[in-house]
């Protein structure tokens, strides 16, 4: 998956806060979180996106993980930011909440 693509997913995942949020009540419903990775799903494929759902799931697991991991370690003087930090701040809003 490629930059743009990644950023895209990101962006709609922000949308569907039930997947994401853990304060929410929603974020325990399944039906909710299906539908909005069937959502998600669409959209990437009307913007040309060929992979399954599944794939794009691990691929926002991916994502979520690697956030999750370096905001949780402190920054080298000498290291860069990760590329899609900034994308993925609104992750720190649930997990302040949590």
């Amino acid at each position: 998956m490629d930059y743009a693509a990644k950023c895209q997913l990101i962006s709609l995942v922000e949308e569907e806060e039930c997947i994401w949020n853990t304060s929410i009540e929603d974020y325990a419903r399944l039906d909710k979180k299906n539908a909005s990775w069937n959502r998600i799903h669409a959209e990437m494929a009307q913007n040309g996106y060929t992979g399954g759902l599944l794939e794009l799931k691990t691929q926002w697991k991916n994502l979520r993980d690697q956030w999750r991991k370096n905001s949780m370690t402190k920054p080298s003087v000498n290291c860069r930011p990760w590329t899609f930090e900034k994308h993925l701040l609104f992750l720190a809003t649930a997990q302040n909440e949590a």
